[in-house]
C-alpha cells in the first residue's frame, strides 16, 4: 500500500503512513487492563499509548528509508528498459535477470531483513528469505508456458488453427466465439 501511495506523491512531496486505530478499541484494552490488579491501569495507558506511537514512528522511518533505497534500481531498471533495443533483449529477460540482481544486491547491502532455514535430507541451509518464499512451481509454470508459446508462435500453429476455425465458421464472429 506504501508503494502505490509513494507513487501518487509528487516528487519532493511528502508521505506520512500511518495506522489508525479507533480511539474506543484502545479504551477496551484499557478496560481489560484495569480487570488485572497487579497493573495500575494510568501509567500502563500511557506507556501503551507511548510505545504504540514509537511503532509508528519507527515505521515511518523505515518505510521513508527502504523507499528511497529503492529508488536507485527502479531508476536503473527504468534505463535498462530504456536501452532495450541497445542491448536486444526482450523485455521480460532484462525484468527477470535486473528482479535477480536487485535481489542478490539488497541481500548484500542488508536491504532484505532476515534468513530462512531450509531443511534438505541432513543438510541445514541458511538462505536469504526470498527464495523459500518463492513458490517454484508457479515460476516453472509460468516459464514452460511462455516456452511453449514462444515455439508454437514460431511454427506457425496458432496462424494455423486461427485460419482453420475462420474458414470453418465463415467469418461469423458468434461461430467463432462457440469453435
Amino acid at each position: 500500500m506504501i508503494n502505490y501511495a509513494a507513487r501518487f506523491t509528487e516528487p519532493g512531496g511528502r508521505l506520512i503512513a500511518t495506522r489508525i486505530e479507533p480511539e474506543a478499541t484502545f479504551e477496551r484494552y484499557l478496560e481489560v487492563i484495569a480487570k488485572i490488579p497487579a497493573i495500575d491501569t494510568g501509567p500502563a495507558g500511557e506507556a501503551i499509548r507511548k510505545q504504540l506511537l514509537k511503532e509508528a514512528h519507527d515505521y515511518i522511518g523505515s518505510s521513508r528509508e527502504e523507499l528511497q533505497a529503492a529508488g536507485v534500481p527502479r531508476l536503473a531498471m527504468i534505463v535498462t528498459l530504456a536501452l532495450e533495443e541497445t542491448i536486444h533483449a526482450k523485455k521480460s529477460i532484462i525484468a527477470g535477470v535486473f528482479a535477480v540482481v536487485c535481489l542478490f544486491v539488497g541481500n548484500l547491502l542488508g536491504v532484505i531483513p532476515g534468513e530462512a532455514t531450509v531443511r534438505i535430507g541432513r543438510e541445514t541451509l541458511r538462505l536469504p528469505i526470498y527464495i523459500p518464499g518463492v513458490d517454484w512451481g508457479v515460476i516453472a509454470i509460468i516459464l514452460g508456458s511462455s516456452l511453449f508459446v514462444n515455439v508454437t508462435s514460431r511454427s506457425g500453429l496458432c496462424t494455423r488453427i486461427a485460419i482453420k476455425l475462420t474458414k470453418r465458421s465463415a467469418g461469423d464472429p458468434l461461430l467463432l466465439l462457440i469453435y
